[in-house]
């Protein structure tokens, strides 16, 4: 039949559900908060990502500008090295020139050798000096050889360890990237899972209805058959009316056809209203994905004021030490306005690196100040070395404004942020206290839907009153075939009974018309006598109730397990009663 079909197909469905899912019991609440903690995973990994790469340009950076230093103080070294070669090689020239001058004295002495010898001295010794001041020179570039190659030995380590920090992020970003598509995955396994039992369900409880009606009507069947039997054999010899009445049944059975099929049409207005609300509920799940969209821009306005924040501090701290060091200066404390110059370099540079216009400022501050400092010839006025020490603070001043503006619009925008979220959110919970304001379609649909389901009730109320109708009919026929009469022909005129099932089923033998509790009329032929199924043998019928008999023990007896607990009608109202107005989220 087309519902043990329906149902074998929804049961493997089910079967196949299970299977990719990996249970039968999905704990959906686990599973949603896995996906939902997966991307704050995803999100808490692409933000240290991000900083693991910014980390990663500034180590390049600063070993690139150490790497550059050291080679122009190799550079410095080499020429060093061959400048002190060649005041050495001078030196010895002259000590041998002068040597050979001192034994021409001691030779000869005279006036002229004597001068000679002065002259040789004089020259060594000037050699002697230059030796001198070129081992110095060299010792000074050896010395900053050695600390240039010490600060690009730093500067690579520093570089290794953020490739490491930044390999390291760049995995853990991918495995939480993983992570989240196996759980969304694994969500959505588990949602066709929910509905692929749901289908199943609801099959077995129309298998059951079908089957039930199967075998109530071939009860009633059976039954009817036994009383026109009965009073076949009671039928006296007088000759009623049985055209007025069998009219009287036409009619009937035409009215109960008629109010079947508006029961069907009031069906298929509810099925469309239901349809309607479904439609209206993905409005809702909009709202919810609002609010998380919102949700996840106030984090990312969050960050980006932080970063603002921390921007402006770093600025403004800079600017604040540049002002400490030119009123240190001012009031002619020349030592303490070049530490203080100092240390604000060497957090710049911590900060900066070694090449940004920001260390620039900050070293040329330095300079001036160890120019004025240093060198005994300064002149007394201030004023040049201030003027240098302003130029340098102007520069952290402006950038404590391009700070301060960048944190006022990221401000900004964590306050629109903020406004959006809390009004998806608003819109969400009104929804979730049953306020569809926001939503007049789920509204508009709920009316809809409450007068679909008002005109099928009238509908299925109208169909039992046909039905009432129908068995009266069908009683006055009866009676009247019960009379005596005078044809001799006992069989005749005689099947025109009706049975009404426990259900409110209604099957009319000779009119053959069987109405369901949904309404749905399971066979009419109206236009038949009703005594042309009278002249039925009892050895036709014993044969006929024995193929139904085999009918029914072919039906497989296979229940819901949940049970067959309600009728369409009840089936509709639970639909509708389990959607929208029940439901809420979790955001």
């Amino acid at each position: 039949s087309a519902a043990q079909k329906a149902l074998d197909e929804a049961r493997n469905a089910q079967t196949a559900a299970a299977d990719k899912l990996g249970t039968t019991n999905p704990d959906m609440a686990a599973l949603q908060k896995a996906v939902n903690d997966a991307q704050t995973k995803v999100n808490e990994t692409g933000n240290a990502l991000d900083e693991a790469n910014a980390d990663l340009k500034t180590a390049q950076g600063n070993y690139d500008a150490a790497a550059n230093r050291q080679t122009d103080a190799s550079d410095a070294y080499t020429k060093a090295e061959t400048a002190l070669n060649d005041a050495k090689a001078a030196e010895q020239k002259a000590k041998d020139a002068y040597d050979a001058a001192y034994q021409d004295y001691i030779n000869e002495p005279s006036e002229w050798n004597d001068e000679a010898q002065q002259a040789a001295q004089t020259k060594w010794e000037d050699a002697q000096a230059a030796t001198k001041t070129a081992q110095q020179a060299f010792d000074e570039a050896n010395t900053a050889l050695n600390g240039a190659q010490t600060e690009v030995n730093a500067a690579g380590e520093a570089l290794e360890n953020a490739k490491t920090r930044q390999k390291d992020a760049q995995d853990a970003h991918d495995a939480a990237v993983n992570a989240q598509t196996a759980a969304a995955d694994k969500l959505d396994a588990a949602k066709a899972y929910a509905t692929a039992s749901a289908n199943v369900n609801k099959a077995s409880e129309d298998f059951a209805n079908a089957q039930t009606a199967q075998q109530k009507a071939q009860a009633a069947y059976d039954e009817a058959m036994n009383e026109q039997t009965a009073a076949a054999d009671k039928l006296g010899t007088t000759n009623p009316d049985v055209a007025a009445l069998q009219k009287a049944y036409d009619d009937a059975s035409t009215a109960a056809n008629q109010a079947g099929a508006k029961l069907e049409d009031a069906k298929a207005a509810l099925a469309k209203q239901n349809q309607k609300v479904a439609d209206a509920q993905k409005a809702y799940d909009d709202a919810t994905a609002k609010v998380n969209d919102a949700t996840k821009s106030l984090d990312d306005a969050k960050t980006a004021t932080k970063k603002a924040q921390d921007t402006f501090n770093q600025n403004n701290e800079f600017a604040t030490d540049a002002a400490a060091a030119y009123n240190e200066l001012k009031a002619d404390h020349a030592e303490n306005a070049l530490n203080a110059a100092q240390a604000m370099l060497n957090k710049v540079q911590n900060v900066y690196g070694y090449n940004a216009p920001q260390t620039d400022a900050a070293e040329a501050l330095v300079n001036a100040l160890k120019d004025y400092y240093l060198n005994p010839t300064s002149p007394a006025d201030k004023t040049a070395t201030l003027n240098k020490i302003q130029a340098a603070q102007d520069v952290f001043n402006n950038l404590v404004k391009d700070a301060n503006a960048a944190m006022a619009a990221a401000e900004a925008k964590y306050q629109d942020a903020q406004k959006n979220a809390d009004a998806a959110k608003a819109i969400l919970d009104r929804v979730n206290n049953g306020d569809f304001s926001d939503f007049p379609a789920v509204k508009d649909a709920e009316d809809a839907q409450k007068l679909a389901q008002t005109n099928y009730d009238n509908a299925l109320a109208n169909l039992k009153n046909a039905q009432a109708n129908l068995d009266i009919a069908k009683a006055n026929l009866a009676a009247a075939s019960e009379k005596p009469s005078t044809s001799g022909d006992t069989n005749k005129d005689q099947n025109t009974d009706n049975t009404t099932t426990g259900n409110g089923d209604t099957t009319v033998n000779n009119g053959d018309t069987t109405v369901n509790n949904n309404g749905n009329v399971i066979s009419s032929s109206t236009d038949k006598k009703a005594d042309e199924t009278a002249n039925l043998s009892r050895v036709e019928y014993k044969n006929a109730n024995k193929q139904n008999d085999a009918k029914a023990e072919t039906l497989p007896q296979t229940g819901n397990e949940n049970g067959v607990a309600a009728i369409a009608l009840g089936a509709a109202a639970a639909m509708f009663g389990l959607g929208l107005a029940g439901k809420k989220r979790e955001y």
